[in-house]
């Protein structure tokens, strides 16, 4: 049995979570710029947690913030893991030091993205991660 052919990043669908606006219209506009067509957006855990949920396995791509109103991004990270081991999921915070690396990796976090950032060093974080996990 063939496995399927590995995913484009034209055909991702990816959740952005972020409870400021402009760095939700920037990571959107970064990973339009990528190629990234179907990205959902959420200005909390508790609403990205429903999207989620609601997307049924059909999301390839999750980027949150960590520090956020209604449910934080570990602890979306957290309940995303208990359902889905594989899906690759960016922390993005100002939270940098080793003791918030260390807790998000020990929760499952794929990759970490410190704010402030760069466009261009978002899209490489982003293709390295997207790489990492066959999506060309």
């Amino acid at each position: 049995m063939q496995s399927p052919p590995a995913k484009g990043i034209s055909d991702l669908a990816v959740l952005v979570v972020d409870d400021e606006v402009d760095i939700c219209t920037m990571v959107k506009y970064a990973l339009e710029n990528l190629g990234v067509s179907q990205i959902h957006l959420a200005g909390d855990g508790q609403d990205a947690w429903e999207i989620f949920c609601d997307a049924n396995g059909k999301l390839d791509l999750i980027i949150s913030d960590w520090k956020m109103p209604k449910m934080s991004g570990l602890d979306l990270l957290k309940r995303v893991r208990a359902r889905n081991e594989t899906i690759p999921f960016i922390m993005l915070t100002m939270m940098s030091d080793k003791k918030h690396i260390a807790t998000a990796a020990q929760s499952g976090v794929t990759g970490y993205v410190g704010k402030p950032f760069t466009l261009n060093d978002f899209q490489s974080h982003v293709r390295k991660i997207l790489r990492a996990s066959d999506i060309q």
